[in-house]
């Protein structure tokens, strides 16, 4: 699905939402937006551990870790910029989409704020600027607050001090 654009996915997908019934369902567009971007997070995150070495586990295995806990306490540690990355992509993805939401969800009080922000914007040119303004700035708030949060997280990458030689 990731080769495709979403504009040819979205009539198939369409047909499937009438077909099981989850039509105006959030909770179904919500899992439709999981699994559409899980190939490129997937795709993502093999990436983020492929670059981490594996001198590192092996090292914990002969300090008598096991596996799981050289994943538990190597691995995943230096995965945690991947994951942060990962989440920031993937919910920004799914936060900003405006066509999957208008396709699949019919009532208006069940449109997202994506989709929402399209009311701001009338008929023949009228646009009401501050409610405009006083919205897309709440709408970008969580991803702001995303970012904040995971940044002293993604920020460490593999500073670990020395842990492998150059």
């Amino acid at each position: 699905m990731t080769s495709l654009p979403m504009t040819a996915v979205i009539v198939p997908v369409y047909q499937l939402f009438i077909f099981l019934k989850f039509q105006d369902s959030l909770l179904a567009v919500t899992f439709f937006l999981t699994a559409s971007s899980l190939p490129y997070g997937i795709w993502m995150m093999k990436n983020f551990m492929d670059s981490v070495p594996i001198d590192l586990e092996e090292s914990a295995w002969v300090d008598g870790a096991s596996t799981w806990q050289g994943v538990r306490k190597v691995v995943a540690p230096l995965m945690v910029p991947g994951i942060c990355t990962v989440g920031i992509f993937t919910f920004t993805g799914s936060w900003g989409n405006f066509f999957v939401p208008y396709i699949l969800i019919q009532s208006p009080e069940k449109m997202p704020a994506s989709v929402s922000i399209f009311q701001f914007f009338g008929n023949f040119g009228m646009v009401n600027y501050g409610r405009l303004a006083a919205f897309s700035v709440l709408y970008t708030l969580p991803v702001v607050i995303l970012y904040a949060l995971s940044q002293t997280y993604m920020s460490k990458g593999f500073s670990m001090g020395g842990a492998t030689k150059g």
